[in-house]
């Protein structure tokens, strides 16, 4: 991958509803009804994710999309994949196009997922983020949880890191060896704060979902699949962005060659008892360090503490 400066920082975090007896609500009752969704142009159906580039497509249509809308950017259409419709990637990277972010639902309806616009900084990112929480318009008898493993259901807090300037096509193998070195310096902090229990389902196994390295090559840069929801406080979520941006920034200043770890060469790194403080020495000694030690405090004081993060309360209270 190119030595390119990375200089937006998206996301789209899940999150899942429960009333106060623990029992999960699909969050397509709230995020699937939009009453000024456009009919599908094919079936003529009704049916709208709460994604409003998906409007005027249904599910059972929308992989073929004949009748793409132009970005309302650059007045033209990258592909034919409707999740672009209305904007396509190079007027997003360059700010063109007026996007307010979006709530709705993953590609399980039983999930919620925030879809913030991206920020040239992880502070402004954290920022868009927060004001979508304050727009869920969630009665409060139900509460949002964030997290690991909440109720069965594997929340993950995936991680957009897009570069400035050309756009080109980057190979797997050199964005995999990006993935792994943030899936090394900032995934397995994160990693440390989970729950062990939810960490067995989610992560720590030879397969599955959040896998170490995880990540999806995109046009703006790279989706970095490896984290849990890390919207479980608004502290908790700037150190998760502010490590990301800080340790891929690291990467390009200092690449070095990350060879995927067992999982239970990951287990044993996790367990180790200098785990907090050999992490956090490195973290410490990185260029941009300076401009986050802040923001990541909350992080290594849970590190240094060994505390786990809060899956029970409703994350509107912790924002």
């Amino acid at each position: 991958m190119a030595r390119k400066k990375i200089i937006t920082v998206g996301s789209d975090p899940e999150f899942l509803i429960t009333d106060h007896s623990g029992n999960y609500i699909p969050a397509d009752k709230f995020f699937n009804q939009c009453g000024d969704c456009n009919p599908c142009e094919k079936c003529g159906r009704k049916r709208c994710t709460g994604n409003r580039v998906l409007c005027g497509i249904c599910k059972n249509c929308e992989d073929v999309c004949e009748d793409c809308d132009a970005c309302c950017g650059c007045e033209s259409c990258r592909d034919q994949d409707p999740e672009d419709c209305d904007f396509c990637y190079d007027c997003m990277d360059n700010g063109d196009c007026d996007l307010d972010g979006e709530i709705g639902c993953d590609g399980c309806s039983d999930v919620g997922e925030l879809r913030p616009m991206f920020g040239e900084t992880p502070h402004e990112h954290h920022n868009n983020i927060a004001t979508l929480i304050d727009m869920i318009d969630v009665p409060k008898k139900y509460e949002l949880h964030a997290g690991t493993r909440v109720d069965g259901f594997d929340l993950g807090g995936h991680i957009h890191l897009g570069f400035r300037g050309k756009k080109e096509t980057y190979e797997y193998g050199e964005s995999l060896q990006t993935a792994l070195y943030i899936s090394k310096y900032a995934g397995m902090p994160l990693r440390k704060i989970e729950h062990p229990s939810d960490l067995a389902y989610r992560g720590l196994q030879q397969y599955g979902y959040g896998q170490f390295g995880s990540h999806s090559d995109r046009r703006y840069g790279i989706e970095w699949r490896m984290p849990a929801s890390w919207l479980v406080s608004s502290d908790i979520a700037l150190s998760a962005l502010c490590l990301a941006h800080m340790v891929i920034l690291e990467y390009y200043v200092e690449p070095e060659i990350i060879t995927l770890p067992t999982v239970e060469s990951q287990k044993k790194t996790l367990g180790s008892s200098t785990f907090a403080s050999r992490y956090i020495a490195r973290l410490e000694k990185m260029k941009y360090y300076p401009n986050y030690k802040e923001e990541l405090e909350p992080l290594f004081q849970m590190l240094t503490n060994g505390e786990e993060w809060d899956t029970e309360t409703d994350i509107r209270e912790m924002w």
